[in-house]
């Protein structure tokens, strides 16, 4: 015969309260290291055309404005130089680039952070969506 011991469901509660921290940890593991490493983002791959005045454009000093000269044509040439031969590139793409050069030490986390939000608002803007 089953018999139900008292701390049959304590147990259980323990178990699937410890299986929701684990989940919730990778989650959060996930989504904030797993780019350092860098394992595949969650931006498009989708490749959309932009223009080199277009990327002058988005990393102007104006719009980034902790952004010296040096660190701004950097980031530019090598944006430039991600794109395909049609001109396109992806947002995936324009990340990989912005974490090599702060993996470098080339542009600051927060430059990081702000150019990848220009390029996706441009994204959002030109094409309706970021993908």
């Amino acid at each position: 015969m089953y018999t139900i011991h008292p701390g049959k469901h304590r147990d259980e509660f323990l178990f699937s309260v410890c299986g929701f921290v684990i989940v919730r940890i990778a989650l959060i593991f996930n989504h904030n290291f797993m780019p350092l490493f860098g394992f595949t983002s969650s931006m498009s791959r989708y490749q959309k055309p932009l223009k080199t005045k277009e990327i002058k454009k988005i990393v102007s000093r104006v719009s980034i404005l902790t952004l010296d000269r040096k660190e701004e044509e950097l980031v530019e040439n090598e944006i430039d130089k991600a794109r395909g031969s049609d001109g396109k590139i992806s947002l995936r793409q324009i990340e990989e680039v912005l974490r090599r050069l702060f993996s470098k030490k080339q542009i600051s986390r927060s430059d990081k952070k702000k150019l990848m939000e220009h390029f996706e608002d441009y994204f959002n803007k030109k094409f309706g969506d970021s993908t």
